[in-house]
């Protein structure tokens, strides 16, 4: 059992956290020209803050994580657990895709954030009572669900058209915040009393999200979309810009192979000989120090431009997975799994995404981002999975897992490299606009 300091420890942090973050969501609504005086907005863009981070805290601590260790205590073989975590985050970018296109042609998003909220809580009733295959199901229905997550991260970014990346790095933060607090107490919560417990505080965390949603008032919100033209899937890849789907191309190579090594080295890890109060703890830390980033990724991002962020997660994946990779001693590769890095990435892309689409193709692009990402994080572990089928004859649990990292970083490597070209040709292309403009 973790010792009660730290979990004493890791709530601290999250309070900490919360008033914090708090702070900066003041300071950026007062610097940004369109909620500096609009009490509406800023009233509406902290409820929006407050139904995603609730929702955002549930997901990841009693759901994704729980979910995880739950399908080996119904019985699942160790090598089916990549595959499930690949499913999990492609039906997620499937969700994501789906309501951002129907947010775009409908409106209604405060609506549409209380449905899919309503529909989750239905979902989590029976999760605990039913076996494995059932669970399965109905934890993929769930995440479609969970999908409606990504509608924020476009609202957050038209009240603040000014700091589009730093609202997207804190909508990420926020929620995150919360997941720190959560992860303290929710691992020996799980470990002692099962998936019960899980379903119960998580269905509560929904509902209290689906009220705040209820309380976002503004236009904005609600207002129904203009463009109601006939569905046609080709159409929801184009955009004006030709950027969006060069920078999607480089995102999905860098989440290849995240999803192989990041998205299950926490599994990894635990078979290494860690129990699971102490690996929900580990997690929480690992997302308090994603807070900061997360919060100072989308400053970076504002400052430095999203698409050199985009470029050194790819690096920074690359060094530190690969020296993860290798199989080194337990506390050198929790060091490593603590290291935050994922805040670049999704808020790079987020931010290039709100960047390079114009309004009315906003919620589709950032729904598209986020289905890219998740969509190769499938990739990546569906075949982790596969190689460590292949192993499983002839390999403990532990080898398997280090074969099939060390045979994705390569693709990183890669990713990187591309990142670094897509940087060099936006570069070019701004320095070919400012001498027309000039001209």
């Amino acid at each position: 059992m973790a010792m009660p300091w730290l979990q004493i420890a890791t709530i601290s942090a999250s309070v900490l956290l919360a008033g914090w973050l708090g702070f900066r969501m003041e300071r950026l609504l007062e610097r940004d020209a369109a909620t500096r005086d609009d009490l509406v907005a800023r009233r509406a863009f902290a409820w929006n803050l407050s139904g995603r981070t609730l929702m955002e805290a549930s997901w990841f601590m009693l759901g994704f994580t729980v979910f995880r260790f739950q399908v080996e205590a119904l019985g699942a073989p160790v090598w089916f657990t990549p595959l499930y975590l690949g499913l999990l985050v492609l039906v997620y970018g499937v969700g994501s895709f789906i309501w951002g296109t129907i947010a775009d042609r409908v409106g209604q998003r405060r609506q549409l954030m209380m449905l899919g909220c309503a529909a989750i809580v239905g979902l989590m009733v029976p999760m605990p009572f039913v076996g494995l295959v059932p669970f399965v199901l109905l934890s993929l229905l769930q995440t479609t669900m969970l999908g409606c997550m990504r509608i924020p991260f476009a609202l957050a970014s038209e009240w603040t058209p000014d700091f589009r990346g730093e609202a997207i790095g804190l909508v990420h933060a926020m929620g995150w915040m919360l997941a720190v607090g959560v992860g303290a107490v929710v691992g020996g919560m799980y470990q002692r009393h099962g998936m019960l417990s899980a379903a119960i505080v998580g269905g509560l965390f929904y509902a209290a999200a689906a009220v705040c949603f209820y309380l976002m008032r503004d236009a904005r919100v609600d207002a129904v979309s203009a463009n109601v033209a006939r569905f046609e899937l080709r159409g929801l890849f184009q955009f004006e810009s030709p950027w969006p789907m060069r920078i999607l191309a480089v995102v999905l190579l860098i989440s290849i192979p995240r999803g192989a090594i990041v998205l299950n080295s926490l599994n990894y890890i635990e078979k290494t000989g860690f129990d699971l109060e102490f690996l929900f703890i580990m997690e929480a830390w690992a997302l308090a120090l994603n807070v900061v980033l997360f919060t100072y990724a989308g400053v970076i991002c504002d400052r430095f431009g999203a698409e050199i962020v985009l470029t050194a997660s790819g690096l920074l994946y690359f060094v530190f997975w690969a020296l993860f990779a290798i199989g080194l001693p337990a506390p050198l590769a929790v060091a490593i799994y603590l290291f935050p890095v994922v805040g670049l990435l999704y808020t790079s892309s987020d931010a290039l995404l709100a960047r390079h689409t114009t309004l009315e193709e906003r919620n589709r692009g950032v729904g598209i981002s986020g289905a890219v990402v998740f969509f190769g994080q499938f990739v990546g572990s569906a075949s982790a999975a596969l190689i460590m089928m292949g192993l499983s004859g002839s390999m403990g649990a532990v080898d398997q897992y280090l074969w099939s990292f060390r045979i994705m970083v390569p693709l990183l490597a890669v990713g990187t490299f591309l990142g670094w070209r897509l940087t060099q040709h936006m570069a070019a292309d701004s320095d070919v606009l400012e001498a027309e403009i000039a001209a």
